[in-house]
């Protein structure tokens, strides 16, 4: 490890608090009191070494709200026998059997134990919409033209026609 800038600020600061006090040093480089002292006391105990003010981890040691033993062998035994089902209709499932967490922390959960979360299979055949019309058997079945419009048109073609010649 590295000694950083901070680190060096910070023994500064702790040397002119020895020769000094706390509290006037607090005052000269604007830092609070408690501060200071919680400095003071890592590096009194690490023997006065300079590398005892890096700045530790502040990631928590435990999260009170993680999953239970029970809910992740229920979650693992329900995707085991249910591998083609989606998040939904996993989490419905889950939540008679007494899983009480929302659809986003099964997911998470799923994600972390490495399961999947889409549904694996395309829906039944009989699942599907069938089309709304009837598919055309001959040509010219699909397009519907009255005939009181095609004789107009006719009509109209061989006026243009009788006036060209």
């Amino acid at each position: 490890m590295s000694i950083t800038q901070e680190m060096r600020y910070r023994d500064s600061v702790l040397r002119y608090a020895e020769r000094h006090s706390v509290a006037k040093s607090a005052v000269k480089f604007n830092e609070p009191d408690k501060t200071i002292y919680r400095w003071r006391k890592r590096w009194l105990k690490a023997g006065k070494d300079i590398r005892a003010l890096a700045n530790g981890s502040r990631r928590p040691k435990s999260n009170p709200n993680t999953h239970t033993e029970a809910e992740i062998t229920l979650i693992k035994n329900l995707r085991r026998r249910n591998p083609n089902i989606g998040l939904q209709d996993l989490w419905l499932k889950a939540r008679t059997r007494g899983y009480t967490r929302t659809m986003q922390g099964l997911s998470k959960l799923l994600r972390r134990l490495g399961c999947k979360t889409e549904q694996q299979t395309i829906p039944s055949p009989s699942c599907r919409k069938k089309p709304i019309y009837n598919a055309s058997k001959a040509p010219g079945d699909c397009v519907q033209i009255d005939v009181k419009e095609v004789l107009n048109f006719l009509k109209l073609a061989r006026e243009k026609l009788n006036h060209q010649f």
